[in-house]
């Protein structure tokens, strides 16, 4: 919800921009939605009523992909916006790091354990959805910047996250 409201700015400013939302239908960990439909398509008609013709023609919701479709979404992936409450550290965030995306992600438990504002990731209030978008637009209009923090996510990702000589051993 909180990114469906950061895009109308981030479409608005960076025009040349295409938003790639992935993921499954369902309601994941949550309830579905109380009329009976899916999350994405109650989402995209509360986005899509926000933006002009061309602006929702730059938004691709593509569902659930196979994970080698996943990792290559997010290796051309200028930016990469990660929300999510205090839960566990997911898999996708660390596949984020580990390919070296420039993130902007929810300042919760577990993505700090992760994640250090300004030093390999933007860090933004979860419920803030013009922080997020200020965070999109600045790693846009600073691809230096960006790619200095996902070049420090990437290294955070191998020095503790890595499965063979640092999550195994443990």
């Amino acid at each position: 919800h909180i990114l469906m409201q950061a895009l109308p700015k981030v479409l608005r400013e960076r025009p040349q921009a295409q938003v790639i939302v992935v993921g499954s239908e369902g309601p994941g960990y949550g309830a579905p939605p109380s009329d009976g439909g899916c999350w994405r398509d109650l989402l995209a008609q509360e986005l899509f009523a926000t933006l002009n013709e061309a602006e929702r023609k730059r938004v691709h919701f593509v569902g659930q992909v196979p994970h080698e479709l996943f990792t290559e979404i997010l290796q051309v992936s200028a930016v990469h916006a990660y929300l999510t409450y205090p839960h566990v550290l997911s898999w996708s965030l660390l596949e984020s790091m580990s390919v070296g995306c420039a993130l902007v992600a929810s300042d919760t438990a577990p993505v700090r354990d992760a994640l250090e504002d300004g030093v390999n990731a933007k860090l933004v209030p979860f419920h803030d959805a013009e922080a997020l978008a200020n965070g999109i637009v600045e790693l846009l209009k600073n691809p230096e910047m960006a790619a200095a923090l996902g070049a420090e996510a990437r290294q955070t990702a191998i020095d503790h996250f890595d499965l063979h000589s640092m999550c195994l051993p443990r």
